[in-house]
């Protein structure tokens, strides 16, 4: 990822000082609440999260940033960034945080521990209501706070008891199912219900009956042409069909199995009407 420096060109030359010294009290509380990183090795050292001055950031540089940041928002607010914006403006700030030191190591700028305790009083978290400092107004207790929620790490263990796992231990006497289903009478209501009386007559019992008249299967023959197609994969586009002395005998069967099923139609009609 390229960070583009012309987006906060302006914000460096106008509150560069702010950033350092903001930049100087947010190392001191890292230094003091984040337990040591320990020694990354070269080829994590080699990944760059962005550019700053043609200078590619260290991925491990910015997450150091991003941590500031993180700290900083819980000290400011009392609570974790929980929205999206939330977290953009946090990564936001990081790249800024990033820019002002690398524009302040190319400056050569020194902050005075003086100038730190000055910024460090016209923080508002360290105001009054009068808006004046008061080293009371972030009492330990909010501090203590602030360093837990920064890194404390819950561990929760649960346990899901389902309804089938007491219904061995639960009894129910009949006065209560009793209750229970007066009150609850809807839950009970058996769906609408149809009886229905049919008569079956299957289509081989008319296969006597079903007669094909002469010339009806070469008449289906040549109407269903398509039907008897021979599939080619030669290079001659050649059509062929299946001759109708081969395809007469199934052509048959067919016809008489439509004719036995019109005649148990005919014959279910004839019940319904009488």
């Amino acid at each position: 990822m390229a960070m583009m420096i012309s987006k906060f060109h302006k914000l460096i030359q106008s509150k560069v000082v702010w950033y350092i010294v903001l930049g100087v009290i947010v190392i001191a509380f890292v230094g003091f609440f984040t337990p040591t990183m320990g020694n990354k090795s070269a080829s994590e050292k080699q990944q760059y999260a962005g550019e700053v001055f043609g200078e590619k950031v260290p991925r491990q540089e910015f997450r150091q940033a991003v941590q500031s940041t993180h700290l900083w928002y819980i000290l400011s607010t009392g609570r974790q960034p929980g929205t999206r914006e939330q977290m953009d403006a946090m990564f936001e700030q990081a790249w800024a945080r990033v820019i002002a030191l690398h524009k302040a190591a190319e400056e050569k700028m020194i902050v005075s521990d003086q100038e730190v305790i000055q910024q460090i009083q016209r923080l508002p978290i360290f105001m009054n209501r009068q808006g004046v400092f008061d080293k009371r107004a972030y009492p330990p207790y909010e501090l203590k706070r602030a360093y837990h929620m920064y890194s404390d790490r819950l561990v929760v263990d649960y346990v899901i008891f389902t309804g089938e796992m007491l219904a061995s231990d639960v009894t129910v006497s009949r006065e209560e199912a009793g209750a229970f289903f007066e009150e609850n009478k809807e839950m009970f209501r058996m769906p609408a219900k149809v009886r229905v009386s049919y008569v079956e007559y299957p289509v081989a019992d008319f296969l006597a009956q079903a007669e094909v008249p002469e010339g009806a299967a070469l008449q289906f023959y040549n109407q269903n042409l398509d039907a008897f197609r021979i599939e080619t994969t030669g290079d001659v586009a050649a059509v062929e069909y299946k001759p109708f002395e081969e395809v007469e005998p199934e052509i048959t069967e067919n016809l008489a199995q439509f004719s036995a099923r019109r005649l148990a139609v005919e014959a279910a009609t004839s019940l319904v009407a009488d």
